[in-house]
């Protein structure tokens, strides 16, 4: 009887994300001002169909909005208008969530001008928004611009200035959900010199990365050579550790974002630095050891200047932005394997109607990548955006005796793509047997020879596709 043969030409949608050509950016949303805000400098966040976020101006009273836009860009909606007294201004930090409320920070205002933590429901202001705490010149920090962490009823953050009764430069701070029982978890010490050095850094401006009773987050100054530090920190305040103290060649200098991680390894970027003095992306381990530059952005700026944002990590790939740079000089949305090799630019923004100045980490959904630029758009103030990341494709099958060659396309470098075959489309994913394995070198279109992958004796089989 003759084998009847099925490709699955559509690759798993739980596959692992590789890094990926450049794509076209949709922009679900131009900031013009006033009402909506303008200039969202902080990341987003997904729940559902939806994307929260904040402008850290703008709005009508200009000082900056809470707002929210699905995903397909419809329903742009205003969540709260900062007034500066007594809600706050400026956000600089992105949102939290837990159930329908919303957790930030404002970067100046409140009723001490200092800044404030906030909570506001998913439906806006109808249905209620408090500040939890005001930031006041003498506790121990201020200026909170980072996004909270939260773990239960607790949240945790960063403020990056000092308070007149605070002994340093920058706090770590843990605060109850209901605004209760603040605590200076760490106050940094205060920099002397120029650069401005300590022993465990300064200014801390980025949110923290809870990992199971461990804070890690970034200074952007101080440490041992003044150009920032990478730290850890215990949830109760306990054993502060320097993980990295940067030297500014070749390992990076004052980084602004926080840190990624996966299993035993921190991953994160400094704006300036590296071999060539425009920023780098980097990798260190948890408990400080093994330090390594996996990317120093070049002199010519074709591939990015000057990351501002937190790395996402999905599988073996990081995505990334930078906030200059690229084709246009107007930022770029970038990808690297966790291992430092195959870096790629997805997307240069180039000002008009797109956005320019991305400094905010990506969310990744499925196979888009959503994100905000601080400026340009069809205005001049800022954009949501989404770029999808095409899925690899089978295209053709040919059969030579027992042997099956696949042809596919929108493969990536670095990517590692693995033909799967049963004879029993019902059979769950895991019992489906790998008969051809690559790692590519290069992008495009890609083949996969399976040896021995026909049974003569089976009625029919069926191929899928598979990234990891």
């Amino acid at each position: 009887m003759k084998l009847r043969i099925l490709v699955l030409t559509a690759a798993l949608l739980a596959m692992e994300a590789a890094p990926l050509p450049a794509q076209t950016v949709t922009w679900l949303h131009s900031f013009t001002n006033s009402p909506d805000g303008a200039t969202p400098f902080a990341s987003l966040l997904l729940a559902g169909g939806t994307l929260y976020g904040t402008t850290e101006k703008g709005g009508p009273a200009s000082v900056g909005t809470v707002f929210a836009v699905n995903t397909d860009g419809t329903g742009y909606r205003m969540l709260h208008d900062f007034t500066d007294e007594p809600d706050g201004s400026h956000p600089l930090a992105g949102l939290v969530l837990s159930g329908n409320t919303l957790y930030g920070a404002t970067g100046n205002g409140g009723t001490n001008g200092w800044g404030t933590l906030f909570s506001l429901n998913t439906n806006g202001d109808s249905y209620g928004y408090a500040v939890l705490y005001n930031f006041n010149a003498s506790s121990n920090g201020v200026l909170p611009n980072a996004r909270l962490a939260l773990a239960g009823d607790t949240l945790y953050g960063t403020a990056s200035g000092a308070g007149y009764g605070s002994p340093g430069w920058g706090t770590v701070f843990s605060v109850n959900t209901n605004g209760r029982n603040f605590t200076a978890l760490y106050n940094f010490s205060t920099p002397h010199g120029l650069p401005l050095t300590n022993t465990d850094g300064e200014q801390p401006q980025a949110g923290l990365l809870l990992s199971g009773g461990t804070l890690y987050g970034t200074a952007y100054g101080g440490g041992t050579n003044g150009y920032g530090t990478v730290y850890s920190v215990q949830t109760n305040g306990t054993n502060f550790t320097v993980l990295h103290a940067f030297t500014n060649t070749p390992d990076g200098a004052y980084p602004q974002a926080g840190l990624a991680l996966a299993r035993d390894t921190l991953f994160g970027t400094t704006e300036a630095g590296g071999t060539n003095g425009k920023g780098t992306v980097f990798a260190i381990d948890t408990g400080g050891t093994g330090y390594r530059v996996l990317h120093s952005f070049a002199t010519n700026g074709l591939d990015g200047v000057n990351p501002y944002a937190a790395l996402t990590l999905s599988g073996h790939t990081l995505y990334g932005t930078t906030r200059i740079g690229g084709s246009s000089g107007h930022g770029t949305v970038f990808s690297i394997q966790t291992n430092g090799a195959f870096y790629s630019v997805l997307y240069d923004f180039t000002n008009t109607p797109d956005g320019s100045e991305p400094e905010s980490a990506l969310v990744l959904s499925g196979n888009r990548l959503y994100g905000t630029t601080d400026a340009g758009g069809s205005s001049i103030w800022g954009t949501v955006f989404g770029l999808a990341l095409p899925v690899p494709d089978i295209t053709s099958l040919s059969l030579a005796a027992t042997n099956v060659v696949i042809n596919a396309e929108n493969g990536v470098a670095g990517g590692t793509y693995t033909v799967l075959m049963s004879s029993n489309l019902a059979l769950p994913l895991n019992q489906w047997t790998p008969v051809a394995t690559n790692v590519l070198t290069a992008s495009g279109i890609f083949t996969l020879a399976a040896t021995n992958a026909v049974n003569p004796a089976a009625l029919q089989g069926f191929y899928i596709l598979q990234t990891q």
